[in-house]
């Protein structure tokens, strides 16, 4: 239980930090950002817990995900 109110907080005050923080060749301070609920973090249970299921050796890092081309007629 206190590791995930630690992670919650944790989330929380990153969230917040990257909101506002500013960087080089920034042109406005004004907010640009909307959440579609509030807060921003939601407390979702062992849903979101990470896992992985297999571990798979592979001949580049793109060799599992290929993409195809299409020429489409103009």
């Amino acid at each position: 239980m206190r590791g995930r109110l630690l992670a919650h907080a944790a989330a929380h005050f990153i969230s917040g930090t990257l909101l506002h923080v500013s960087f080089p060749g920034m042109f406005n301070t004004a907010g640009n950002l909307a959440f579609p609920y509030s807060p921003s973090e939601v407390n979702a249970g062992p849903v979101y817990e990470f896992s992985a299921y297999r571990l798979l050796k592979t001949t580049s890092a793109t060799a599992l995900f290929p993409i195809y081309y299409e020429a489409l007629a103009s």
